[in-house]
């Protein structure tokens, strides 16, 4: 689990069709005290954001609670680049149960 909030927050994803990449997804911003309405983000945006150093968590909505869920990184597959909350092998993006739009 993220320890501290950052400033980009994934609240929510849409995978491609045969679910092994993320096409798109909502990127919240952490305001000190609440997330800002969500901006539609491409997974390459979200990549090229990671690489550029910002820092992303996952996040989810519980009886109007956010809670911090995992770093969001990159993760180097054979010759894929994939996003992931773990270092799992498999080739495909996973950010964990997040709900899909």
């Amino acid at each position: 689990m993220a320890t501290l909030w950052v400033k980009n927050v994934i609240t929510n994803v849409h995978y491609n069709p045969q679910r092994s990449r993320i096409d798109s997804v909502y990127v919240r911003q952490y305001l000190g005290t609440s997330l800002s309405d969500p901006v539609m983000n491409t997974r390459q945006q979200v990549v090229n954001m990671i690489d550029m150093g910002e820092k992303f968590v996952t996040a989810t909505l519980s009886n109007n609670q956010w809670s911090a869920g995992e770093d969001v990184r990159v993760v180097l597959i054979r010759n894929g680049r994939y996003l992931r909350t773990d270092n799992n092998q498999t080739e495909s993006d996973n950010l964990g149960s997040l709900p899909e739009f």
